[in-house]
């Protein structure tokens, strides 16, 4: 079974070959553009986020840096560090002592409005609560906040967003810096000030100036909290928090239902928080998206440009191919045809040139035969030797039809070649031509033989120089290679299991050819018929040379050439194969 595309029609296959041409530069073009336009969209925004987060980062760090300044004064005062050893049941020595650092700390709340208020509490169990607009609820059970002074850092850090439930009104959301506070006589970290920012006032802080397909949040490793200014679907931010908590790189890619996004993140300073910039990639594909589109619209042109070049223009172009094909078919039932076509350079022209000289010179061939006066055994001798194989003519015709279909443009031009030049030699007048030109008859016929079989067959030449030039009757060696290859070799027996050698020895007044192989050999009882046929001089009744006329014509034309001064033998080649031997009287 042959391949599909060897079965295809020359246009089908033009066809198939213009449309991979034609698509997979697109193909080529659409993946580099979607990977380098994609990589060069996602890194500038990268590079976006980094310079907005640091940005942010840094605005933030000043403003918390310069509470923390405010809140120094405060630590080191006197009265502060005193009320730090107060115990919890002392309330008449607390309210001496707040009395006296008071003004520090509405200092810290006037000079900074988006705190909500300011908290303390410490280890003994104290509380202590400043506000411009709220007042501390004292039924709040404090005993609970004791466990926030046990294993807390000495640094300052930022808890998640949380209800300031211990607020007498409505409790408000509020996001603490709490910083740890130092007992300057114990060394002990035993206290905390909860500086309270209004949760609302931080989103603001970094949601302020971004274009909507952007988001500005706060992300708490330590607890998965998410801050944002602008409210996320469930989906999308339980996809947010998964991605962030399983990783540690700074740029992030993950899908939320059918959009995908990327993150950048970037540490804050204060705990485990960081910022992180979360931007749709849909918006930075679109390009890519366009892409695609122009890239389907040129395909489908290249599909129809391609299907219009294969079919319609190619339908011109292969025009005389068609006709040559038909007349190849009429030379078969004998009809001597010529390919009316236009006069062209090109291959197809030269192919149809050589076929139309080709037809010319065989019907010229036929009307010098049938108009031949000549004696009795000349004209014998002519007309056998100007016969030609129709079947090797059209096997021949057939392959150079095929290698057409193929498009193999060279090696038609070679078989043409071949062809014409073995045509025209036997085809020419006179009955006899030097011993090179008989081989070169031989080497284009192996060289046709080459082509249709696929495979070029083991030769070895043993001519010697002096006979090169001797006259010799024409296409009398062939018939023999003919046979040898017929009979004795096979495509699939391979090169070096089959020789066949041509040996041609100048012994005066003998001149002795030889062809002899290594094939399969003939079974004794065709080797008996064809020794019955040499001494008979070429004349059999044997029905066998009547499906068999290739030697018994050369074994007529011998003796109709030369009479008794030639003398034809077969026999095997051990230990395989078959050698034929005949001798000539000069």
């Amino acid at each position: 079974m042959k391949p599909l595309f060897r079965r295809l029609s020359l246009k089908n296959k033009l066809f198939s070959l213009l449309l991979v041409f034609s698509l997979l530069p697109n193909l080529l073009v659409f993946l580099s553009s979607q990977y380098y336009l994609t990589g060069s969209a996602k890194k500038q925004s990268e590079d976006t986020a980094s310079i907005l987060l640091e940005s942010v980062s840094a605005q933030l760090s000043k403003e918390f840096n310069d509470l923390l300044q405010s809140v120094n004064s405060l630590i080191v005062n006197y009265d502060f560090q005193q009320y730090l050893d107060t115990a919890a049941d002392d309330y008449a020595l607390q309210a001496r002592q707040f009395s006296q650092f008071k003004d520090s700390i509405n200092s810290i709340l006037l000079e900074k409005p988006e705190l909500a208020g300011i908290l303390y509490t410490d280890a003994k169990g104290k509380v202590l609560y400043s506000s411009n607009k709220d007042y501390l609820k004292f039924s709040y059970p404090w005993s609970e906040l004791a466990n926030d002074h046990i294993n807390k850092p000495a640094a300052p850090y930022l808890s998640p967003p949380h209800e300031a439930s211990y607020m007498l009104n409505s409790p408000t959301e509020v996001i603490s810096l709490v910083i740890p506070v130092r007992n300057l006589r114990s060394g002990v970290y035993d206290s905390l000030l909860h500086m309270e920012y209004q949760a609302d006032y931080i989103r603001r802080r970094i949601g302020t100036g971004l274009a909507e397909e952007v988001e500005l949040s706060l992300f708490d490793r330590s607890t998965g909290t998410i801050v944002t200014n602008r409210s996320l679907s469930p989906a999308l931010e339980a996809s947010l928090q998964s991605g962030l908590s399983a990783g540690d790189s700074e740029a992030l890619n993950f899908m939320s239902g059918d959009r995908s996004y990327e993150a950048v993140r970037h540490p804050l300073g204060y705990g485990q928080w960081e910022l992180v910039w979360l931007s749709s990639l849909n918006e930075l594909s679109s390009g890519v998206q366009h892409t695609l589109r122009m890239i389907i619209i040129i395909a489908a042109v290249s599909f129809f440009a391609a299907a219009i070049i294969a079919y319609p223009i190619m339908g011109f172009v292969w025009r005389p191919m068609d006709r040559l094909k038909a007349s190849m078919h009429q030379l078969s039932e004998g009809i001597y045809q010529p390919v009316r076509t236009l006069a062209s350079e090109d291959e197809i022209g030269r192919v149809i040139l050589t076929f139309n000289r080709m037809l010319i010179d065989l019907k010229k061939l036929e009307q010098e035969a049938l108009e031949s006066h000549l004696k009795e055994k000349e004209r014998e001798l002519l007309q056998l030797q100007a016969q030609i194989n129709p079947h090797f003519l059209f096997n021949t015709l057939e392959a150079i039809d095929s290698y057409s279909d193929r498009n193999d443009g060279e090696a038609v031009s070679e078989m043409i070649q071949s062809l014409s030049c073995m045509m025209r030699y036997s085809v020419r007048n006179g009955g006899s031509a030097p011993l090179q030109e008989e081989l070169d008859y031989i080497r284009e016929f192996l060289n046709i033989h080459r082509y249709r079989f696929g495979t070029e067959v083991g030769m070895l030449w043993n001519i010697d120089p002096a006979a090169m030039k001797i006259r010799m009757m024409k296409l009398s060696i062939q018939p023999f290679i003919e046979n040898a290859l017929k009979y004795g070799w096979s495509p699939d027996i391979p090169q070096e299991d089959f020789q066949l050698e041509v040996a041609v020895t100048l012994r005066p007044p003998e001149l002795v050819f030889t062809v002899s192989d290594t094939g399969t050999g003939m079974s004794p009882e065709i080797m008996e018929k064809l020794n019955l046929l040499a001494s008979a001089r070429g004349e059999s009744s044997d029905s066998y040379f009547a499906a068999h006329t290739g030697i018994s014509n050369v074994c007529r034309r011998f003796y109709l050439a030369y009479g008794d001064k030639v003398q034809v033998a077969l026999k095997p080649n051990l230990p395989r194969g078959t050698t034929v031997t005949w001798t000539i009287q000069q």
